[in-house]
Formats: structure tokens, C-alpha cells, sequence
């Protein structure tokens, strides 16, 4: 899939949650998701409780961002 991001959210855990692979168009859109899930998280920890919600970051290709 050349061109493709894979973007995630990690946490302390080392899980990836939300698994996500993007195309180049599609990259900005699941990133602004991925901060959505993260914000809900934070606010609604009893519906994430597979995240830490305090540790937990979006990873772009391997590296966080």
C-alpha cells in the first residue's frame, strides 16, 4: 500500500487501539477521529476503559505526534 499512514492510539500499555490504515487524503481526517476518541476518553472514562486516558497518544507511521 504504497502512500499509506498507519495511524493508532497507544497508551502506557503498549496497546493499539483504533487501528487505522489511511490513504494521504484520508491521513488529516482519522488523525482529527483519533483526537476526537481521545478528548471522549479523557471526559468518558467509562466507555474507554481499555485506554489509559492520561498516557495515551496518537502514533503516525511508528513515530507520536
Amino acid at each position: 500500500m504504497g502512500g499509506c499512514n498507519n495511524i493508532y492510539i497507544t497508551d502506557c500499555n503498549g496497546g493499539k487501539h483504533f487501528n487505522v490504515i489511511a490513504s494521504p487524503m484520508s491521513t488529516d481526517s482519522e488523525i482529527k477521529n483519533l483526537r476526537t476518541h481521545l478528548s471522549q476518553a479523557k471526559s468518558n472514562p467509562e466507555f474507554y476503559k481499555f485506554i489509559d486516558a492520561q498516557t495515551a497518544f496518537i502514533v503516525l507511521n511508528g513515530k507520536p505526534i
